[in-house]
């Protein structure tokens, strides 16, 4: 019968922590892996949010692209011609287009033919989710076919684009064409 009964072992303090003798406490290992949980949980997260980040501007910007698509062909029908047109004999092709929204804004008339935030403008022009400027081309001489060429860092590209207006972003990565964003379907 007497080691029925167990008598608790009284409580040892070092250093002003006391430690229960009966009490079980957690390994160096179990924590580690614990630890090395939560780190590969967050990671996961993190990786999932900049993918969602990255869907959203790129979906931000393509709305921005067709928003201005059609408020350059509104002008053209209103006014007859391109905001900003040459009247050469090339296609018109700009990569500060701020010519062109000065050009659209400060209309004749006054109409709204483009309403975008305030996030979409800088320097004057108008900007992508990642702050580069669109690149807008115009069929100035009626071919049908838009020019668009333009290079922006180490990178170029040329299109010939079926339609009367062209307009591309660089996307979050200007060096890898995948992630470029055009009005025109690839």
């Amino acid at each position: 019968m007497a080691g029925r009964f167990h008598r608790p072992l009284p409580p040892i303090q070092v250093s002003g922590f006391r430690f229960h003798p009966s009490l079980r406490s957690f390994s160096l290992l179990e924590l580690l892996v614990v630890l090395a949980i939560i780190v590969l949980i967050a990671g996961i997260l993190l990786v999932a949010v900049a993918r969602s980040r990255e869907l959203a501007q790129r979906k931000q910007t393509a709305a921005l692209i067709q928003t201005t698509v059609n408020a350059i062909t509104q002008y053209k029908a209103v006014y007859g011609k391109f905001p900003g047109q040459s009247q050469s004999a090339n296609d018109s092709v700009f990569t500060n287009n701020s010519e062109i929204l000065s050009a659209i804004q400060n209309n004749p008339r006054n109409l709204p033919l483009l309403q975008v935030p305030e996030s979409a403008f800088a320097n004057g022009s108008l900007v992508d989710a990642w702050a580069c400027p669109l690149v807008i081309a115009m069929d100035d001489n009626a071919s049908g076919i838009t020019d668009l060429t333009a290079s922006y860092r180490a990178n170029s590209i040329s299109a010939n684009v079926t339609g009367s207006v062209a307009i591309m972003s660089w996307g979050p990565d200007p060096e890898i064409p995948g992630k470029r964003i055009y009005s025109w379907a690839q």
